[in-house]
């Protein structure tokens, strides 16, 4: 089969249920196959302006990627992230997955960015990344932290909400939370009570006033946003991470879910300083690009 009997277009509504159809197919637990959520997923991706691609064969959707266009604060600056990429079972080593990274890659390039992110689930994706010229970033912990409570009693007041068209990732610098970007867990976390949705409970940004940082709890992970002379492994520091604890603290049986760098987390203690605590590991992919604008 050549390229030429597929076309790759960007998505809009109308292919959503094609889209949740094919992840269903090939039996995959995620938010795109889920007819409850697909909807949210996709005005998320679009909300913080992403782009979602999708690979028709014959007017059959075969392929399916969302992109993330972010601009987060120094050092991350202008970066593509690939939240999903999937292709349907029977069309698979014909170039389609190829051609939507390099799609993604050269919108990226247009809009500023310098490189592309991912997270690869299996060794099966692990191997697709490696051989499209991602190469393996930072290393990160995602944890389920069981924080006690006397544990948060120093934590930073709250100020009000944070409204939803703010961006503070422009200034401030995502220290926890990180395993999307900043944008991306923003509208998720604002959307979801638009759709309805149980993972609305609790979701919601907050200025720590005293310090100009700002926390966020999207539906699953707590973030925490320091200004730029804040260490985030300093004493002055550890108040708002009590903060950003106690978004969460009271839910999911005690456990508070976040994600940070592998020698940050150590150097804070975690997650060992809270027996009962779990983690995952995972490698940040990165496809360096060569952007075309100043």
């Amino acid at each position: 089969m050549t390229a030429l009997q597929w076309n790759i277009r960007a998505a809009t509504a109308v292919d959503v249920p094609a889209i949740t159809t094919m992840y269903q197919a090939n039996g995959l637990p995620h938010a795109q196959g889920d007819p409850a959520r697909a909807a949210w997923q996709f005005a998320s991706v679009r909300a913080m302006g992403g782009k979602v691609l999708v690979a028709v064969e014959g007017g059959a959707v075969v392929g399916h990627l969302e992109l993330l266009l972010c601009q987060e604060a120094a050092p991350l600056g202008r970066y593509g992230y690939v939240e999903a990429l999937e292709v349907r079972q029977d069309r698979r080593r014909r170039g389609i997955g190829r051609a939507l990274i390099d799609a993604a890659s050269k919108i990226t390039v247009s809009a500023g960015g310098t490189r592309l992110e991912t997270v690869a689930d299996d060794a099966r994706a692990a191997a697709f990344y490696a051989a499209t010229d991602f190469q393996a970033g930072m290393h990160y912990l995602d944890m389920d932290l069981a924080v006690p409570a006397e544990d948060l009693s120093g934590a930073a007041a709250r100020g009000p909400l944070v409204q939803p068209g703010a961006r503070p990732w422009i200034v401030l610098r995502h220290i926890a939370g990180r395993q999307y970007p900043a944008s991306y867990c923003w509208s998720r976390a604002h959307l979801a009570s638009h759709f309805g949705l149980p993972e609305a409970e609790g979701t919601g940004a907050w200025r720590l006033p005293d310090s100009g940082a700002v926390v966020l709890a999207d539906p699953w992970l707590v973030h925490l946003f320091l200004p730029p002379g804040i260490p985030p492994d300093s004493s002055d520091a550890w108040p708002l991470w009590q903060a950003m604890f106690a978004l969460r603290a009271d839910r999911r049986e005690g456990c508070v879910r976040t994600v940070v760098a592998g020698e940050l987390a150590a150097r804070l203690g975690l997650p060992e300083r809270w027996p009962g605590s779990t983690t995952d590991e995972f490698t940040l992919l990165v496809r360096p690009l060569v952007s075309t604008c100043p």
